[in-house]
């Protein structure tokens, strides 16, 4: 490239993690984990959020997905519901990835369906591939929501807090803003 572009930076991300997803074998996690430090520990995201960078956004999430689907890693986790906050609040719309059903990361056999909150404040990432169930469920409210679905009900997920603790039997994942849930 004749020039460096930084709003392309997670383009390149999501690409490396896609390589790295038809290259297992490859290890991609130092390069990947330097790529993201990129963004996370510079002004880049801030950036990008001010300058309300669209494209960069919506590719970060795409990336942030995509690595939560490799790998069980709470800190990519966070970092997607991070992203997912920062879409809210500008607006923007999720990737259609989020629901569960891109086919590089899911196998259409092994797609499970997307659940739906009965609260329109509460954003769902469906990390679910591989056989085994996951959904990363964000409030975007500044008050507490319980989490109830209107529709596709997960059957006994086992729900844990951003900290990683186990939530009790009952307790609703969402109690605040930056506090995200999901099945481990």
């Amino acid at each position: 490239m004749p020039h460096f572009d930084i709003n392309y930076q997670t383009v390149n991300i999501m690409d490396l993690v896609r390589v790295w997803r038809r290259f297992p074998d490859e290890d991609f996690a130092g390069i990947v984990g330097n790529a993201v430090k990129a963004v996370r520990e510079t002004s880049l995201l801030r950036m990008w959020t001010e300058s309300k960078q669209r494209q960069a956004l919506g590719y970060w999430l795409e990336a942030l997905y995509q690595l939560c689907t490799l790998g069980p890693a709470p800190e990519y986790r966070q970092y997607l519901a991070e992203a997912i906050l920062i879409a809210e609040d500008l607006g923007l719309g999720l990737p259609p990835s989020l629901l569960g059903a891109n086919p590089e990361v899911v196998r259409p056999e092994h797609r499970i369906p997307c659940p739906s909150p009965t609260d329109s404040r509460i954003r769902v990432a469906n990390l679910s591939c591989g056989g085994k169930r996951e959904f990363l469920a964000v409030n975007c409210s500044a008050t507490a929501i319980e989490l109830t679905w209107e529709t596709n009900a997960p059957p006994a997920l086992a729900w844990t807090a951003a900290d990683e603790q186990l939530m009790p039997s009952g307790a609703s994942p969402l109690m605040f803003r930056h506090e995200v849930g999901y099945q481990g």
